[in-house]
């Protein structure tokens, strides 16, 4: 396997753990405030994939709109993903993730 695709998974991997724990962080707080039930935890794995299918499913509708057809409107939305702009435009660089600061997609949500 080539290095950049080990390190475009690689990041995937660490924006994975980040919406995991951001996600215990949050479902805690809220469980705090609304009665505790540890069932909940169970979406913490799933935020990421929860997170990248919203994600999708609203640039895949913006691009469907603003170009009125169906041509690569799927490309376009998985290529215009957060997730996925911060996994290409870095998978060329060794080390990344040692430099990368914490929710580094944060960065490229509006770029379009």
């Amino acid at each position: 396997m080539k290095r950049s695709t080990l390190n475009h998974e690689a990041i995937h991997v660490r924006q994975w753990e980040e919406c995991m724990i951001a996600s215990a962080v949050l479902l805690t707080v809220i469980m705090l405030f609304t009665g505790f039930n540890l069932w909940v935890y169970l979406l913490c794995p799933l935020w990421f994939y929860l997170q990248y299918g919203l994600e999708y499913a609203i640039s895949y509708m913006y691009h469907l709109c603003r170009n009125r057809c169906w041509i690569n409107v799927g490309d376009k939305a998985y290529g215009n993903s957060a997730f996925e702009m911060e996994a290409e435009a870095n998978e060329e660089v060794d080390g990344y993730l040692d430099v990368r600061t914490p929710f580094e997609f944060f960065r490229y949500y509006g770029k379009i």
